[in-house]
C-alpha cells in the first residue's frame, strides 16, 4: 500500500527507477493520493543569508540505493510517468542529463517553463534555472545516502 507515516512508511509505485518496489519513510503522514505530491510540495519559506530571497525545501527519506534514486531523479523526461505535478518534459538537447541541456516542463495550472541545467555533482546533485516573464527560479535537486540502502532526497526552490 502506498501511504503512511512517519513509523511504517510505505511504497513507490510499482516500475519507478527499474525497480519493482522502492519504500520510502515520508516526514509526515502521507495517503496514496498525496504521495509523491507530498515529497513535491515545499516547505518555507526559509530565508537564506546569501541569496536574499524566500527558499522553500522539502525532503524525504527513500529505501533505496543512491544510485537507483539518482537514475529515476536525473531521467527528468520520465517524470511524468510518476510525478503528478508534471505533466510532460521535452528534452531541448538531449535526453541525458548535462550542464547546458534545456528541458520544456508542463506542470498542471501554469504556463511551461523552459529549465536549463546549471550545475551538475553526476550520482549526487543538480540545479537548473527556470526563467517565466518577471520571475527567475532556481531548483537544486539533492541525493544523499543516509545509511546503506537507505537515501535521502532534497528539493530546494527559489
Amino acid at each position: 500500500m502506498l501511504g503512511g507515516n512517519v513509523a511504517s512508511g510505505g511504497e513507490l509505485p510499482t516500475g519507478i527507477a527499474g525497480h519493482s518496489t522502492l519504500r520510502y519513510v515520508a516526514y509526515r503522514n502521507v495517503t496514496e493520493s498525496q504521495f509523491p505530491r507530498a515529497f513535491a510540495r515545499p516547505y518555507g519559506p526559509v530565508l537564506s543569508s546569501t541569496e536574499r530571497m524566500p527558499t522553500y525545501e522539502t525532503s524525504i527519506s527513500i529505501a533505496a540505493p543512491r544510485e537507483a534514486v539518482w537514475r529515476a531523479l536525473a531521467d527528468v523526461a520520465a517524470w511524468p510517468e510518476w510525478l503528478p505535478t508534471v505533466s510532460s518534459v521535452q528534452p531541448l538537447d538531449g535526453r541525458p542529463l548535462a550542464v547546458g541541456h534545456h528541458y520544456l516542463v508542463r506542470q498542471p495550472g501554469l504556463q511551461p517553463v523552459t529549465w536549463r541545467v546549471t550545475e551538475l555533482e553526476a550520482q549526487r546533485r543538480f540545479i537548473w534555472q527556470g526563467r517565466s516573464p518577471g520571475l527567475v527560479m532556481l531548483a537544486e535537486h539533492i541525493v544523499d545516502e543516509d545509511r546503506p540502502g537507505t537515501s535521502s532526497v532534497v528539493l530546494r526552490f527559489s
